[in-house]
């Protein structure tokens, strides 16, 4: 049985050191030292509920089952940030910046209801370990060779890993009586291995000049490597073939898999024989090549307007290669995936700005083009099959995955009143062409897959403001508020091998139609006080996309609905050297729901937390 306790509450703290050298005459050091360390204990409650294709209803599906879900989790983390800057007189600059970054999270998840007519029990135990490792040398050098030129460039290298040493699943059902016993299938009583672990690494430079005028260039490239290696091992327990009694399978975990009752398969004292059940696409190995140069010209064409324009290519290569664990071990090589891109991409901006008696902008109005590319992650091209626990699945890659290219119309008006005063208003159109989506591939089981729309438009607008409320009254001096409302509307267009397939008249996948962050803000400067009100709400978008189920219905999408967040977050200096700080997340404890069809098949109570901090400097 799972064990059940009061959680702790959050603990951690921060540590920093700062200060400054001077070094001879023009040359100066600074350093920055910094260690954190984070505890926290997390309960989240809900409901899971898988559907099935049902004619007869409305929205075509009908609910197969629903569990009751705990889950629970003990997160540590602790991580360093050190950084130096070395100035060399007015006009050279170099810096370091190194952060290091471990957590481990030690999951509990247990769920429990009724399933195809079925009473089940089910429990999945994950330890977690991550690692992240990033390192940068940065160089900002200005005038050179006596002119206004300057040279910025960057050196990175970064190393990320996760691993998980032992995900244990286990199922009990009452096939045929009351009795719960343990139930084999392909991942109760699985006992799962996996390591990821990705390094980066590259170099980029921009060289900025005066050309004639008050015209600028601005030109650089940019050469970056990535590589990638997974691999997993799978290990599940079976039944043995001479059991006289089956209700032993009734009694614990602890009781059927003890060591002594572990043994061949047809010996009569075996409960359970272990067997290894890895597939040859279990591993990969994945490698990315980027080289970009861009060019760009900053000139003003007239009194207030100014255009900015440039061009960027980039050369990709992308490689993922399906690997079996096991050395030796021959793969389908129509499962890995090799290509390589050349994007040219053009930008274009008009900016006309409108001073005050002053000469700082107050009125500017913004027009712009651009085009950009999302390429698919390793995890998407990979073949490998990923399991979902909390929605009993699995997710596959896809090799044939294309880059998604993506052109961005938008203009803008911002208008600048007072000493922090702000309004503004933008419209944007974007064009997408092969859009990755994430659909489900089979409604038996559930398992998607990632995949490619043929193309996808989305328009909108948004509104942006930030005013202080002495406008309306002088006793609300130390009152402000500011938000933005964005309105879109998507649209999907597939290709022929999946018209018909899937529902076509639908928004593009994980694309609200509206999203509001709206705050209300107290700041009391003299006294150290300062606190803000925070709401947020995204609306409904697509998680996963439905597909056809037979020649009459269709399996509908999985909609996550809109979710609506209230913060309160406020902060005490009394002094240079004292701090506190109270957050509040979920102050109306908002429930995140998933619906397919007008079924709810996922609820999760995410609760209120609250966390007090204080801080010391020094």
């Amino acid at each position: 049985e799972v064990d059940r306790r009061s959680a702790l509450p959050k603990m951690g703290f921060d540590l920093g050191f700062g200060n400054s050298y001077r070094l001879g005459k023009d040359a100066r050091l600074g350093v920055r030292l910094a260690l954190g360390y984070d505890y926290d204990e997390v309960r989240r409650t809900g409901t899971v509920r898988r559907n099935r294709v049902d004619p007869s209803s409305p929205s075509g599906v009908s609910p197969l089952g629903e569990l009751r879900f705990e889950n629970g989790a003990m997160r540590a983390s602790w991580g360093g940030l050190f950084s130096a800057g070395l100035s060399l007189g007015r006009d050279h600059e170099i810096s370091v910046v190194s952060l290091f970054h471990r957590e481990a999270d030690d999951r509990t998840s247990v769920q429990e209801g009724d399933v195809a007519g079925l009473r089940s029990r089910r429990w999945q135990l994950e330890y977690v370990e991550r690692m992240l490792s990033v390192n940068q040398i940065l160089g900002d050098h200005r005038n050179l060779g006596g002119t206004k030129a300057r040279l910025r460039w960057t050196a990175f290298g970064g190393l990320a890993t996760r691993d998980t040493p032992d995900m244990r699943v286990i199922q009990y059902s009452n096939f045929g009586g009351e009795q719960l016993v343990w139930t084999e299938t392909t991942t109760s009583g699985g006992r799962f291995h996996d390591t990821f672990s990705k390094a980066d690494y590259g170099f980029d430079a921009n060289l900025r000049f005066p050309l004639f005028g008050s015209m600028w260039g601005t030109t650089g490239a940019r050469y970056r490597r990535t590589t990638a290696e997974f691999e997993m091992r799978r290990f599940r327990y079976r039944k043995g073939s001479s059991v006289a009694d089956p209700l032993e399978y009734a009694m614990g975990p602890e009781h059927i898999f003890a060591p002594e009752r572990i043994g061949a398969p047809a010996d009569p004292s075996t409960l359970a024989w272990f067997s290894e059940s890895t597939q040859p696409t279990d591993g990969y190995s994945g490698a990315q090549n980027l080289v970009a140069a861009f060019a760009m010209i900053e000139a003003p064409l007239a009194k207030h307007l100014k255009l900015v324009g440039g061009v960027r290519a980039e050369f990709f290569s992308q490689s993922v290669e399906a690997r079996s664990p096991h050395p030796g071990a021959q793969v389908d090589p129509t499962l890995s995936s090799q290509r390589d891109d050349v994007d040219v991409m053009p930008g274009l901006s008009l900016t006309y700005a409108i001073p005050d008696a002053t000469g700082t902008p107050k009125h500017v109005f913004r027009v712009g083009y651009g085009m950009t590319v999302a390429r698919p992650q390793f995890r998407e091209l990979a073949p490998f099959q990923f399991y979902d626990f909390h929605l009993d699945r699995l997710i596959v890659g896809n090799p044939e995955l294309e880059r998604t290219r993506i052109q961005n119309v938008d203009a803008r008006y911002e208008w600048y009143f007072g000493k922090t005063d702000l309004v503004s208003a933008s419209v944007f159109y974007k064009h997408f062409d092969d859009p990755i989506e994430l659909q489900i591939r089979d409604p038996s089981n559930f398992t998607s897959r990632f995949i490619n729309a043929d193309s996808a438009t989305a328009y909108g607008a948004e509104i942006e403001g930030r005013v202080g409320l002495e406008r309306i009254h002088p006793s609300l001096k130390f009152f402000s508020i500011q938000g933005n409302l964005a309105l879109m509307r998507s649209r999907v267009t597939l290709p022929d091998e999946l018209s018909g397939a899937v529902r076509s008249n639908r928004p593009l996948f994980d694309q609200s139609p509206y999203v509001t962050n709206l705050s209300l803000r107290f700041d009391l400067p003299d006294a150290g006080v300062s606190a803000s009100l925070v709401y947020n709400v995204y609306g409904p978008r697509i998680t996963d996309v439905g597909v056809r189920a037979d020649a009459e219905n269709f399996f509908p999408d999985i909609v996550e609905r809109a979710f609506h967040s209230l913060d309160f977050v406020a902060s005490y200096r009394p002094n240079e050297r004292w701090g506190l700080k109270l957050k509040v997340q979920n102050l109306t404890f908002s429930t995140q729901e998933f619906e397919q069809g007008d079924v709810v098949i996922r609820s999760i109570d995410r609760g209120l937390t609250a966390t007090l901090g204080i801080g010391l400097s020094y």
